[in-house]
């Protein structure tokens, strides 16, 4: 009996710490009568798909915007566990090959700061899903 409650008690190694996070870029986005926003590319390095969930993925993006300096206010954060797509030093990128390492991105509603909407892609950089509620639909 002390065995089994021994090895039932043993905490599993967690695959979920973040290691790293920081900017890769980030881009202006100006919309006519509108106002003008910007676009931070975060990566949070090695961090899984299986390890996303709508707490703390959005406590993440929360964190991160408040503690950026420049290029405020952030409309949009995209999340990606890989930098292995980006071209450095490089204004234009393949974002079909870049999409391949997003988790989530995350589009904040400007009055308010607070997110609105999420996009997820899948492992092949494809959109499956682009709304409201926070629907990882597939990892």
């Amino acid at each position: 009996m002390a065995i089994i409650s021994t090895l039932s008690c043993k905490q599993p190694k967690s695959p979920c710490k973040l290691k790293e996070i920081k900017t890769l870029f980030t881009t202006v986005g100006i919309h006519p009568g509108y106002d003008t926003g910007y676009a931070h590319y975060v990566l949070v390095k090695e961090y899984g798909r299986e390890c996303m969930d709508s707490a703390g993925m959005v406590k993440m993006a929360l964190k991160y915007k408040d503690t950026v300096c420049i290029g405020n206010p952030v409309n949009v954060i995209m999340f990606f566990n890989s930098d292995e797509k980006f071209i450095p030093n490089e204004t234009s990128q393949d974002m079909e090959e870049i999409n391949k390492n997003c988790l989530v991105t995350i589009i904040f509603e400007k009055k308010a700061k607070t997110p609105h909407q999420f996009v997820f892609y899948d492992k092949n950089g494809e959109r499956v899903y682009w709304g409201s509620e926070w629907k990882l639909t597939s990892r």
